[in-house]
C-alpha cells in the first residue's frame, strides 16, 4: 500500500500573510426596420454587439523590425490595417461611430476581433455589448480566456479551463449534470453560462472547437446578465463570419489514452459583403489516468453573414453536438478510524490511503452519457445614426442531457440519472448609443430580454441483482473491495416523468457610461427581471399514495420581481492606467436552476415557493495597467462580497414549517484578492496567469445548526493560482510550460464540514514546444501534468454523516499529445 500523503495546505507563506451604430437614405431604412421588425415582433431594444473603443492619438514612429509575438495562431501575411484617426477630446462636437462588436472581423486571418493583434493573449475589450469600454477603462473584474490560451493549454471543454483560470472552480451536483458544475468566487453558476450573450439552461458541457473566447464576470452581475449571477457569469463567445479575410485551418492531434481530435476552421469570403463559417469538431478519448471513463463527440458551428446595406448586417448559425460517454462519478471518501490518525487530518478520498487513482466505481454494462445540442440563432445589427445602433438577436434551441452513473457514496451504491431536455426560445433586443449632454460624453446601452425555458424532466429506475453495498466505507478498508468494485450487476426500468417546468423571464435594462473629462469616468446601471416559474409534478414509482406524494410535492408556482443595480468610478492618472471603485448587486430566486428541485442546488418544489431570493452585494477597488508598450494588461483589486438569505444546511436537507424562516435566512461572505497578467513582456515572450486568494465564512445560520457560523463555504479553495509562459526562441520555434496550484477544498451542502470531508492542495505541471515547418505547416508537441499529480476537481456537498456518504472526483494524470496544423 502506498503511503498516506501530507494533507497539509500547501500554500506559499508569503499567501498565508495576505490580508485580506447612419441610414442614410429610405431604401436602408426600409430594409433595417423590415428586418428588425421580423426577427422581433414583440421587442423593443435589447442585444450583444455594440461596442466603443477610447483610442489614445497615434503615435508613428519607424520600429526595427521585430520577431513575431508568441502565438499558438501563425497566420496568413496580415493585410496592412489602414491608420485610424484619433478620438477627439470630450470636448469636441464630434462623435465617434460605435464599434460593433460582431464586426467585420479581424486584422489578421484568424485572429481574435477582441485581442491585441500584437499580443494574442490579451483581450483589449469584451464581445458583449453591456461593457462598452476597452477592459483597461471596465470598473469590474473581468476574466477574458482568448483562444490562443485555450489552444496552447490543450483545453477540450470549459470544465478543462475551470481547472486552470483562477477564480473559477469546478463543483459537484447530486443527480444535476456534474459534468456542468461551476462556482465563481465561491458561488455556483451552474446556470450562469451564457452564449453570446443568452443564457444556456441545458447544462450541456462546452467544447472549446468553435470558441473565440471565454469571458468571466466576476462579483455579482445582476445588471449585466440578470437573475442569479450571485458569484458573476460565464460568457462564451463563438467564433463568427470575418468579412476580412478568407482562412482555412486544420488540426489533428493523437496522443496517449486513445486520444483522437481533429477540427476544422474555414472562413470563406464570398463576395465584400457576405462571408461564410464553418467549425467542425470530432473527439475520442479516455479519460487519463482513469479506468473506463472516456468520451466520442462530434460537433459543428455553421454561420452566415450578409450586409445588404452598409448598415445593416445580418448573420444566421447554427450549432450541432453530440457526446457519447462514460461518466466517471470519482472515488468514494473513506470515513475511517484512520481519520483520526496523526498526520492525517480529516476523511479524504480512497485514493489517498494507497487506492490505485485508475480505479473506477461505476458499471460497465449500465452506466452512460449522451448528450445532443441543437440551437439556430438570428443576429441582427442596423446601424441607425452615426452614433446609434441596435441589435436583435433571437435564438431557438434544444438540449438534452441523458445519463445514468455509479457512485460508491456510502454504505449503498447510488445512481446519479436522469433523462432532461431543455427547450430554449430567447429574443434579445438593444440599443447602443453615443450622445453628449453638454460636456459629458454618454455610451449608453438599453435592453429587453424575452425568454421562455422549459424543461422535461424524466428519470430512471436501477435494479440491482444482488443489491450492491458499499459496507466498508464507514470502516477499516479491508472491509469493502475498493480496488475490484462491482461493475456487472445492474438494470434500468425506465421511470418516467419527474416534472415539466416552464421559466418565463421578461428583462428590461438600461446602463450609462459618462466620460467627465480625460481622467474620470462614472458607470451605472440598472436591470429588473419579471420570473415565473410554472412547475408540475408527476407521479413517479411505488404504491398509489407513494405516487400521488411524489407529483404533490414537485408541484409548485414561484414568482418574483428582481431588481439588480451597480455603479463604478474609474480615474486614469495616465492613458494606460486605471484605478476603480465599483459596488453591484443581484438576487438569485427559489427556482432559478430548472434541473434541481432541491433547495441547496436552488430548485423548486411545494415547500420552497415562499423562500426569498439571495440578494447579494459586492464592492470591489482595483487597478488595471497596459505595459509593455501596451501589449500585456495587468490588474489587481480587493473584494468583499456578501449574501443575505443564503440557503443554510437545515434548509438544505429538511425544512421544516417551524423553522423555514430561519432556514433560508443564512449570511455569507467573501473577501478576496485577485491579481492578473495577460499579454507580452517582449516581442517573444507572452504569459497569462493570475492569482486569487478567497477568504469565505458562514457569519448567520439556523438555530438549529450553529457549529456553521464561522465555518469556511464548501468546495471553494483558498488560494488558486496559475502561469502560462511562453516564449518565441525563433522565428519557428517556440516553447512553454503552465504552472497550476489549488487549494484543499471541505465538502458539504453549503456551509464546510470542516472536521469531515476534504481534499488536499496540489500542483500540477504543463509543458508544451511548436514548431512552424512553414508558413502552412506547424507541429505541437505538449504534455499535461507532467508528474502525475493526484488531485482533485471537487468534492461533493453532501454532509459525512452515517449513514450517508460521499465521493471525489478525480482530475486527469499524465497526458501526451503531438498536433499537426495546416493552414493556407
Amino acid at each position: 500500500m502506498q503511503s498516506v500523503r501530507n494533507v497539509s495546505e500547501r500554500v506559499p507563506s508569503g499567501l498565508l500573510s495576505t490580508g485580506f451604430i447612419s441610414l442614410k437614405d429610405s431604401t436602408s431604412r426600409a430594409v433595417a426596420a423590415a428586418c428588425m421588425l421580423a426577427a422581433s415582433p414583440a421587442s423593443l431594444a435589447l442585444a450583444q454587439t455594440a461596442q466603443s473603443t477610447d483610442l489614445e492619438p497615434l503615435v508613428v514612429e519607424a520600429q526595427k523590425k521585430k520577431k513575431k509575438p508568441a502565438s499558438s495562431s501563425n497566420s496568413a501575411p496580415v493585410k496592412k490595417k489602414a491608420q485610424t484617426a484619433p478620438t477627439p477630446p470630450p470636448s469636441s462636437p464630434q462623435l465617434q461611430t460605435p464599434v460593433v462588436n460582431s464586426a467585420d472581423g479581424a486584422s489578421r486571418p484568424g485572429g481574435n476581433p477582441y485581442a491585441n493583434p500584437d499580443a494574442p493573449y490579451e483581450v483589449q475589450r469584451s464581445a458583449s455589448g453591456k461593457l462598452t469600454q476597452p477592459l483597461l477603462n471596465t470598473p469590474r473584474s473581468v476574466t477574458a480566456v482568448p483562444k490562443d490560451v485555450i489552444q496552447d493549454q490543450k483545453a477540450r471543454d470549459l470544465r478543462d479551463l475551470a481547472r486552470e483560470t483562477p477564480g473559477l472552480t469546478i463543483g459537484s451536483a447530486e443527480g444535476g449534470n456534474s459534468y456542468s458544475a461551476f462556482a465563481i468566487r465561491g458561488f455556483k453558476a451552474n446556470n450562469d453560462i451564457f452564449v453570446d450573450g443568452i443564457r444556456n439552461p441545458g447544462n450541456i458541457l462546452p467544447d472549446v472547437f468553435s470558441i473565440e473566447q471565454v469571458e468571466i464576470y466576476k462579483g455579482p452581475s445582476g445588471s449585466i446578465a440578470g437573475r442569479s449571477t450571485i458569484g458573476g457569469a460565464i460568457n462564451i463567445i463563438t467564433k463568427q463570419p470575418d468579412l476580412n479575410f478568407s482562412n482555412y485551418e486544420t488540426a489533428t492531434t493523437i496522443g496517449t489514452d486513445n486520444s483522437v481530435r481533429t477540427t476544422v476552421d474555414i472562413n470563406q469570403v464570398i463576395t465584400h459583403d457576405f462571408a461564410v463559417r464553418a467549425n467542425v469538431m470530432y473527439d475520442q478519448h479516455d479519460v487519463a489516468g482513469r479506468d473506463f471513463a472516456d468520451s466520442e463527440r462530434w460537433g459543428g458551428l455553421f454561420s452566415a453573414t450578409a450586409k445588404p446595406t452598409s448598415d445593416l448586417k445580418v448573420t444566421l448559425d447554427y450549432y450541432r453536438y453530440r457526446n457519447d460517454a462514460t461518466p466517471d462519478w470519482g472515488v468514494p471518501v473513506l470515513r475511517s478510524p484512520l481519520a483520526s490518525a496523526p498526520g492525517i487530518g480529516g476523511h479524504l478520498p480512497v485514493t489517498e490511503f494507497g487506492v490505485p487513482r485508475d480505479t473506477w466505481y461505476g458499471q460497465a454494462n449500465l452506466d452512460f452519457m449522451h448528450e445532443k445540442a441543437d440551437i439556430g440563432t438570428a443576429t441582427v445589427v442596423a446601424k441607425l445614426t452615426d452614433g446609434m445602433t441596435l441589435t436583435n438577436k433571437t435564438r431557438v434551441g434544444q438540449t438534452t442531457v441523458d445519463y445514468v452513473a455509479t457512485s460508491a457514496e456510502g454504505n449503498v451504491y447510488h445512481h446519479p440519472q436522469r433523462d432532461q431536455v431543455a427547450d430554449l426560445y430567447a429574443n434579445q433586443t438593444e440599443l447602443n448609443a453615443k450622445f453628449r449632454t453638454g460636456f459629458l460624453r454618454h455610451d449608453l446601452v438599453a435592453g429587453v430580454e424575452l425568454s421562455r425555458e422549459q424543461i422535461d424532466r424524466d428519470g430512471y429506475r436501477v435494479v440491482e441483482n444482488p443489491p450492491l453495498t458499499s459496507s466498508g466505507t464507514s470502516g477499516i478498508i479491508p472491509n469493502f473491495p475498493f480496488t475490484d468494485p462491482h461493475r456487472n450487476s445492474g438494470s434500468i426500468a425506465f421511470k418516467g416523468d419527474v416534472y415539466d417546468a416552464t421559466v418565463d423571464t421578461v428583462g428590461t435594462y438600461l446602463m450609462d457610461t459618462i466620460h467627465l473629462s480625460e481622467q474620470w469616468i462614472v458607470n451605472g446601471g440598472i436591470r429588473v427581471d419579471q420570473f415565473q416559474r410554472d412547475q408540475v409534478g408527476f407521479a413517479g414509482v411505488g404504491t398509489p399514495a407513494q405516487q400521488a406524494t411524489a407529483a404533490a410535492a414537485n408541484t409548485a408556482n414561484v414568482k418574483d420581481t428582481l431588481l439588480s443595480w451597480n455603479v463604478g468610478i474609474v480615474y486614469k492618472p495616465i492613458p494606460i492606467a486605471s484605478v476603480y471603485a465599483a459596488y453591484g448587486t443581484s438576487e438569485s430566486p427559489v427556482g432559478s436552476e430548472l434541473d434541481s428541485t432541491g433547495a441547496e442546488y436552488n430548485g423548486l418544489s411545494a415547500t420552497l415557493v415562499d423562500v426569498p431570493p439571495q440578494q447579494a452585494s459586492s464592492i470591489e477597488i482595483g487597478t488595471k495597467w497596459e505595459l509593455f508598450d501596451r501589449r500585456l494588461l495587468a490588474t489587481a483589486a480587493l473584494f468583499q462580497t456578501d449574501v443575505n438569505h443564503a440557503r443554510t444546511n437545515l434548509g438544505a436537507t429538511s425544512p421544516s414549517p417551524s423553522d423555514d424562516a430561519n432556514a433560508f435566512n443564512g449570511k455569507y461572505r467573501i473577501r478576496g484578492i485577485e491579481l492578473s497578467a495577460a499579454g507580452n513582456i517582449t516581442n517573444a515572450w507572452s504569459v497569462y496567469g493570475g492569482l486569487t486568494i478567497l477568504d469565505t465564512e458562514v457569519l448567520r445560520s439556523s438555530p438549529s445548526a450553529p457549529q456553521e457560523v464561522g465555518r469556511r463555504l464548501a468546495n471553494v479553495p483558498l488560494t488558486q493560482f496559475s502561469l502560462l509562459s511562453k516564449y518565441q526562441l525563433t522565428d519557428q520555434l517556440s516553447v512553454g510550460g503552465q504552472a497550476t496550484y489549488g487549494g484543499k477544498v471541505y465538502g458539504g451542502h453549503l456551509a464546510a464540514n470542516d472536521a469531515m470531508n476534504h481534499t488536499v492542495d496540489w500542483w500540477r505541471f504543463d509543458a508544451f514546444t511548436e514548431y512552424e515547418i512553414n508558413k502552412h505547416w506547424e507541429i505541437e508537441l505538449s504534455g499535461l501534468n507532467l508528474t502525475n499529480e493526484l488531485y482533485y476537481d471537487a468534492i461533493y456537498q453532501a454532509q459525512d454523516n452515517p449513514p450517508g456518504g460521499t465521493f471525489a472526483f478525480v482530475a486527469p494524470g499524465r497526458a501526451g499529445y503531438l498536433t499537426v496544423k495546416y493552414k493556407y
